[in-house]
């Protein structure tokens, strides 16, 4: 792993090979900004907080253009199979998201998106199976995962902390 990324990740403590304590910190923030706000003890008002910013829209019927939003594929990026979950610039309003079209990326960075999005087909997969070995599987195919054991070891940390598959 380059030095560079070593010193600035946010999420990943690589002397510790776990996740940070600030992504556990971050992760529980804002979790509990979602919940004021579905309690209605926060306002949803514009921000720079993107999921804010739709949930408002929808609600208010205000029309607004998001610089990316997480939707699944409708042709809008080409390569990419339909109904894969792409981030894509996007139009909000009551009726919801709508995206526009990016057109057709570089060979090299398709390759990517498409490894990526495989990977991530296989974490939900594993996640709503509650299946250990599917999500070490996701965790193997990321380019980023510094070897099996150490993956392993960031996932029972992570675990042994906040349970995804708790119903809380």
């Amino acid at each position: 792993m380059g030095k560079v990324l070593r010193k600035i990740s946010r999420v990943i403590d690589y002397e510790k090979g776990t996740l940070s304590e600030e992504f556990f910190r971050k992760r529980e923030a804002a979790w509990q900004k979602v919940l004021r706000v579905a309690r209605g003890e926060e306002k949803v008002e514009p921000s720079d907080l993107f999921y804010l910013d739709i949930i408002s829209s929808i609600v208010n019927d205000i029309k607004r253009e998001t610089r990316i939003a997480n939707i699944p594929n409708q042709s809008y990026i080409e390569g990419i199979k339909d109904g894969r979950i792409v981030e894509v610039p996007c139009t909000v309003d009551r009726s919801g998201l709508k995206g526009k079209k990016v057109g057709r990326l570089t060979r090299p960075v398709l390759a990517i998106l498409n490894l990526h999005l495989e990977k991530f087909e296989i974490l939900a997969q594993g996640i709503l199976e509650k299946d250990k070995e599917l999500i070490l599987e996701a965790m193997g195919i990321d380019p980023t995962t510094p070897s099996p054991e150490k993956a392993e070891a960031i996932l029972n940390e992570y675990l042994s902390v906040i349970n995804p598959f708790s119903k809380t």
